[in-house]
């Protein structure tokens, strides 16, 4: 039997992060977002019912205080690849999260993490394979019927 999703943490509460907080807030989950600008949290939705936290990502202790052993999802979503990767293995190995997702700058990175078992996703390489499926799919239209 699969386990139902309860909790989140989420590393970063900038644009990314608090579109994720609030998805999943929206859904009813637990959610705790972590970031070291206590401002940022502004970005968060007033729907928004989970918890915040200011305080450095990098710290053990922040990561305890966010409750991550129970965690069932960690999405570290900072501006620092290097940060994002260090915590994201900090959740998998010392806290256990099961889910672990890391946003990742630089695309040469995205199998680095893999290798450590951290799903990494590349907003380069995401947006890149996007833009050639969607130029793909507008020269099939023209090659089929069309102007």
């Amino acid at each position: 039997m699969k386990k139902t999703m309860q909790s989140v943490v989420v590393a970063g509460c900038g644009r990314l992060g608090s579109h994720i907080a609030d998805y999943y807030s929206g859904q009813g989950l637990n959610v705790v977002v972590l970031d070291n600008d206590e401002a940022a949290f502004d970005q968060l939705s007033s729907d928004y019912s989970g918890f915040t936290i200011a305080g450095s990502v990098a710290e053990y202790g922040v990561l305890r205080q966010a409750g991550l052993e129970k965690a069932d999802l960690f999405v570290a979503v900072t501006q620092s690849d290097t940060l994002n990767i260090m915590c994201a293995e900090i959740a998998l190995k010392h806290f256990k999260v099961s889910r672990v997702f890391a946003r990742v700058y630089e695309p040469s990175l995205e199998e680095f993490c893999r290798s450590l078992g951290i799903l990494a996703v590349s907003p380069i390489t995401a947006t890149a394979d996007r833009f050639l499926e969607e130029i793909r799919l507008a020269g099939q239209m023209r090659a089929g019927g069309g102007a």
